[in-house]
């Protein structure tokens, strides 16, 4: 019994840090069907497991996956732009389809003829996104960077790292 309490424990740690509305529910319904004693057994075949989604990557509103290169971000988009906007996203936001915002900026800007590179990474440094997928390419010119992330570029909300920036 304790192992497998033990097992559920860190299911649900991963639930919650892969904050998804399918983890979430997935969470739910687990922890309804193995300890509720009125609804035991009644769930066991309508969850999964943790969804496990990339620590960084590119989002993209029109698309189902998360990018995790630039490539094959560049060939989904299927337009070439004369100009770029590179956008620095939380990682949360974006799996946990908190995105209305985003998705609406995107719009915006493509509507506009101005493509699109919103990166994403799981850390406060988010050089990670930026060098790895907005200025990967020497053929794409990234006109602007706009950061919807709230925080520094280096450090988060704890530290502020101006010189590594």
């Amino acid at each position: 019994k304790k192992a497998t309490d033990i097992r559920r424990y860190i299911e649900c740690y991963l639930y919650m840090i892969e904050q998804s509305k399918d983890n979430i529910c997935s969470m739910i319904l687990m922890l309804t069907d193995i300890y509720s004693d009125n609804y035991k057994g009644l769930f066991k075949n309508k969850y999964s497991k943790p969804i496990l989604y990339p620590q960084d990557g590119i989002y993209h509103p029109a698309s189902e996956i998360i990018f995790t290169n630039q490539s094959d971000y560049l060939n989904f988009t299927k337009t070439k732009f004369d100009k770029y906007v590179g956008l620095i996203l939380l990682r949360g936001s974006v799996i946990s389809s908190d995105t209305i915002v985003i998705d609406s900026l995107i719009d915006g800007f493509e509507s506009r003829g101005i493509g699109v590179i919103p990166a994403f990474s799981s850390s406060f440094d988010y050089r990670i996104a930026i060098e790895k997928y907005i200025l990967f390419d020497d053929n794409i010119k990234v006109d602007a960077l706009i950061s919807l992330t709230g925080f520094p570029l280096v450090g988060g909300h704890v530290q502020s790292d101006i010189e590594s920036s």
